[in-house]
């Protein structure tokens, strides 16, 4: 269930099928790392005459007689466009980026809606090889006990150094062409658990709050060692992300991985869809169709329907 985030007492039994099958037959990983896929993609958008920007805030989609016509930078530039597509969120795009006065009759629900997972990230390089571990780049989900509700419930326990659950990633065994080896663990952990900190600027939060990643990391590591005996000695060094570290480099609000939580009530939101009620502004990313790589793509997908029509699809599936 960390593959979509929430619990059973809390997620829709669909997300947790079709994640469940999505890994049936094994998962895959992009030869170079996930990075691949961004240059990838970025050769397409230039071929076909787009151009691609980093770096680039913007700060409000522009509404003109009820219809999206463009982006407002944080420079200032407005670009113009017959379509604007959003791939910032639904909490981004409806309650940030779109006017406060533009009418949404789904406003009130998405404002009330509960806040998606949070997670720490430990990412660590590592001396050597952790085949020397009789790895081979599985994923590892380690649980200190069977009761998967109450690890939700308690996981901001973490912070007093009780581990309830971590996911362990070698990314380098995965990946044929790397030098450097390197591993993850994640543990789920609330933005109210970080919120103290959430006004000072990042990397330069006090000593509590560095304090409290030293912790952490600590926890991590000896829960890690516990279950995977001898990966403590190939630690060379490790750095932890948490919520607020998602939320400064992503944008995220409140520190959310997966964007809306997999809740039954999510699923059944008829506004949760690529075409919007604003004329112009379309909706993709994994709020507009389902969690995870595959549900964020596939959301691309239909994004492009909502705009070419049924057409666009046969064009999609019949490349190589």
């Amino acid at each position: 269930w960390g593959d979509h985030g929430l619990s059973p007492e809390k997620s829709a039994f669909m997300i947790h099928c079709i994640i469940a099958n999505h890994y049936a037959n094994g998962g895959f990983y992009p030869d170079g790392g996930s990075d691949t896929i961004a240059s990838t993609v970025k050769k397409v958008i230039e071929k076909a005459g787009g151009e691609v920007r980093s770096g680039t805030p913007v700060t409000q989609i522009l509404v003109e007689n009820g219809k999206a016509t463009g982006v407002r930078l944080e420079s200032g530039v407005e670009i113009r466009a017959h379509w604007i597509v959003s791939n910032a969120g639904a909490r981004n795009t409806f309650l940030k980026l779109l006017p406060a006065e533009t009418p949404l009759k789904f406003r009130p629900e998405l404002e009330n809606f509960p806040p998606g997972t949070g997670f720490v990230t430990l990412f660590i390089g590592l001396k050597t090889t952790p085949a020397t571990l009789g790895l081979r780049g599985e994923n590892y989900w380690l649980f200190a006990h069977e009761d998967h509700d109450r690890i939700l419930r308690e996981q901001d326990e973490l912070a007093r150094g009780q581990v309830g659950m971590a996911y362990v990633s070698f990314a380098s065994l995965k990946d044929p062409g790397t030098e450097d080896h390197t591993a993850q663990i994640i543990a789920p952990m609330s933005w109210q658990a970080f919120a103290p900190w959430k006004d000072q600027p990042a990397k330069q939060r006090d000593e509590n709050y560095q304090a409290l990643k030293k912790r952490i990391t600590e926890s991590l590591l000896t829960f890690t060692e516990i279950n995977i005996p001898g990966f403590r000695a190939l630690v060379d060094t490790a750095e932890l992300s948490t919520p607020l570290t998602t939320h400064h480099y992503c944008s995220h609000p409140l520190g959310e991985n997966y964007g809306l939580p997999a809740t039954p009530a999510r699923f059944r939101a008829r506004w949760l869809k690529p075409r919007t009620p604003i004329p112009g502004l379309i909706l993709t990313g994994a709020d507009a169709f389902m969690h995870g790589i595959t549900g964020a793509m596939m959301s691309g997908v239909f994004a492009a329907r909502a705009i070419g029509g049924m057409k666009i699809l046969g064009q999609v599936f019949s490349k190589r």
